[in-house]
């Protein structure tokens, strides 16, 4: 209701947009990340980022990430891993990609803003505990 009026209220002083510089929407303390959420997509992570001096078969490393993964998703373990807060940019920064990046991949993702502290908390109490979402750019190097 405020932004409908203030939309119809002409003494306010119009600017335009290109004056104004968009940010990201949070300035976040903590990233956590889901990197599970598509079995085949973690897999082939998996077998593309092998450990240094692991000389298995292809094969033997994807058939290992796909039991990792059902092993998980059987016992209701989510795949979270940390990120780091200063990689939340607005929407018009610019990315610089390191120099050894050789394959970017640019992926849309869901994010949930936590608008609460929280630890341990349950499933059914979870969503009392988001603000809002968005959405992220994540970018990836295969």
């Amino acid at each position: 209701p405020r932004l409908a009026v203030l939309a119809g209220d002409r003494s306010l002083v119009r600017r335009p947009l290109t004056e104004f510089r968009v940010h990201a929407p949070v300035e976040p303390r903590q990233v956590f990340q889901s990197g599970a959420n598509y079995r085949q997509h973690v897999i082939d992570l998996h077998v593309a980022h092998r450990a240094p001096g692991d000389e298995r078969p292809e094969a033997q490393r994807r058939a290992e990430a796909a039991e990792i993964m059902d092993r998980r998703a059987a016992e209701d373990l989510p795949y979270v891993f940390i990120g780091l807060p200063s990689a939340v940019t607005g929407p018009y920064d610019d990315v610089v990609l390191p120099a050894w990046a050789e394959k970017p991949d640019w992926e849309l993702e869901l994010a949930a803003v936590i608008g609460r502290p929280a630890h341990r908390v349950s499933v059914a109490q979870a969503l009392e505990h988001v603000a809002g979402y968005t959405i992220a750019n994540d970018l990836t190097d295969r």
